[in-house]
């Protein structure tokens, strides 16, 4: 689903028609786009790659703010699209820790401690970029702020698409 919202971001912010074919997950699309019956997609670094550093598939860009450790050669949708205004283009994937409401502050700022602590750790830094991602610890304010511009990036490109939950 974000790799499909990503998309229609960047048609959005660039006007550039592009269909989307649905597929039942990254790896049947990224077997498509690997025997030319599908001319791009957006996929994970995870997911991808594989097929990227044995040169199956030509990554164009890394759609965060900064390049990927990962992938080091390969520029940033900034980076690459300096024509088509893409400046701060950044669809990260992201996952974050959710508890009940009411949970007491106590519990709430060990549970904090817990996961910075495991965040900073050269053990999870190493582990995360195996998988092309980046540790990135926010705090329960920091987090809500950083939602709330998620929610701004990806409702642009919902209304954009017309996408509608059936």
């Amino acid at each position: 689903m974000t790799n499909h919202l990503a998309m229609e971001l960047l048609k959005s912010r660039t006007g550039v028609n592009i269909t989307h074919i649905p597929y039942r997950g990254s790896a049947p699309a990224l077997q498509d786009v690997i025997a030319g019956q599908v001319p791009l997609m957006f996929d994970s670094i995870a997911a991808s790659g594989p097929q990227i550093r044995s040169g199956k598939v030509k990554a164009l860009a890394i759609a965060v703010l900064s390049r990927s450790e990962a992938l080091p050669g390969v520029p940033t949708m900034t980076e690459s699209s300096a024509a088509l205004e893409l400046k701060g283009f950044d669809t990260p994937g992201w996952i974050a820790l959710y508890a009940p409401k009411g949970l007491p502050p106590a519990i709430t700022q060990r549970l904090q401690d817990a996961v910075a602590k495991v965040l900073e750790s050269p053990e999870a830094a190493q582990r995360f970029a195996s998988a092309g991602a980046v540790p990135r610890y926010l705090g329960s304010a920091a987090l809500t702020a950083y939602e709330e511009t998620e929610i701004k990036k990806w409702g642009e490109a919902i209304r954009f698409s017309g996408a509608r939950i059936d």
